[in-house]
């Protein structure tokens, strides 16, 4: 209704304004005479004072600017009619994201920047197009995006980056979303920065709200590219295997590495045939003798190890037992798909002195997320802290997916 009364009410103008206007709109619109106009703003300027004449007076400099092609005769303009303050929060909006451009064609990179934060926060959108044609509705996400581009373009990832979370922070404390499509651009940037350890929190953010089969390659792509001894690999790779995400004789091997045929003949012995039933080790010399040399390890291993279980388990379970022989026992029967008695070996070598704490937390949850203990899994993972969090936190992600 308010909008309405403002829509039919009678522009006030001012008598000055009355007496300047004319003259700089003929020269505008009639004549063409653009630097004589030019020289008249001054004059036109000081005689707007009340907001109908500033907002007839800013359209017509930033036609003129426009006609001049001068960025600065445009701003005068677009300022004047926000100065107006007319028409409401929405066209103010729309002024401010015109005033982007033109800023960051002058430079003024702050400037842009608070120009497009406003638009974005007024509730302003309109329709846009990338460069390959897609159609896309710019509203304030994109706006924000389009911020950080800011610092992204000009050689400012470390600020870019900074702003990217400060985004996230006011949408979590709104309980919002926070824009896919913003972090997986902050996740490019700092990846391609080599800033891994930013990237990994993109990429825990990006599956944990958009578990889309892109962001879970690219979340374990980041964390791979980390230099993690086999401990750590091994707990990534068993999420790649979870997640569908093994797909190269590079991603096997590099899993069979990890798991060592000496350590964990079982899961060794999974992983390898799974790798040959698929396929994807590619037809060679040296490929079949690394196959055949590791079918004869995993034959000469596997049967003895299935049968020391129960000696290992009990010496485990022994008084003086160390966290170390606890540990490996846990891993023993992980190996062979026993998850509860894992489980419950990973809690007691979590009461010796010594103990990898990290290690021991995070391969309790993974065994409970395989008996699917999603919840209790989440409690566990938590705990988890240091070189290992981010791996963690996936795995989290992934138990959360699951219980959705």
């Amino acid at each position: 209704m308010a909008q309405e009364e403002q829509q039919e009410r009678e522009p006030q103008y001012s008598d000055e304004f009355r007496t300047a206007y004319p003259p700089v709109d003929a020269l505008v619109n009639e004549q063409q005479d653009y630097d004589a106009a030019r020289a008249q703003i001054p004059s036109l300027v000081a005689s707007a004072t009340t907001p109908d004449d500033k907002n007839v007076a800013g359209g017509l400099l930033f036609k003129l600017g426009q006609s001049l092609s001068d960025s600065q005769v445009q701003l005068q303009g677009i300022n004047l009619m926000l100065e107006s303050n007319l028409g409401g929060p929405v066209r103010q909006g729309q002024l401010r994201y015109a005033t982007y451009s033109l800023y960051e064609d002058a430079g003024d990179l702050e400037a842009a920047r608070a120009a497009l934060e406003e638009a974005a926060s007024s509730g302003y959108a309109t329709e846009g197009q990338l460069t390959d044609g897609t159609k896309i509705t710019i509203d304030g996400d994109y706006m924000r995006l389009m911020a950080a581009e800011t610092y992204f373009q000009n050689d400012q990832t470390r600020e870019g980056l900074a702003y990217v979370d400060n985004l996230v922070s006011q949408k979590m404390d709104a309980n919002e979303l926070p824009s896919e499509r913003l972090l997986s651009r902050a996740l490019g940037e700092a990846f391609g920065a080599d800033l891994l350890d930013d990237a990994g929190r993109y990429s825990v953010l990006l599956v944990k709200y958009f578990p889309n089969e892109m962001n879970w390659k690219n979340a374990l792509a980041v964390e791979r590219a980390k230099p993690y001894g086999d401990p750590i690999s091994l707990d990534l790779l068993r999420l790649a295997s979870r997640t569908d995400n093994l797909e190269t004789d590079r991603d096997y091997s590099d899993y069979i590495q990890a798991a060592d045929v000496n350590r964990l003949p079982a899961e060794v012995n999974r992983v390898f045939s799974e790798m040959m039933a698929k396929g994807v080790l590619e037809n060679s010399p040296e490929n079949t003798a690394y196959a055949n040399e590791l079918r004869s390890d995993i034959s000469d291993r596997l049967e003895n190890d299935r049968e020391d279980l129960p000696a290992l388990e009990a010496d485990a379970r022994g008084a003086g037992a160390s966290a170390t022989l606890v540990t490996r026992t846990a891993d023993s029967f992980f190996s062979h798909e026993n998850y509860a008695t894992a489980e419950e070996l990973y809690d007691l070598a979590l009461t010796k002195a010594d103990s990898d704490r990290d290690l021991l937390y995070t391969r309790k949850g993974i065994a409970q997320i395989e008996q699917g203990k999603f919840s209790e899994a989440l409690g566990t993972l938590a705990q988890v802290q240091g070189q290992r969090k981010q791996v963690a936190d996936l795995w989290a992600a992934y138990a959360q997916q699951q219980m959705s």
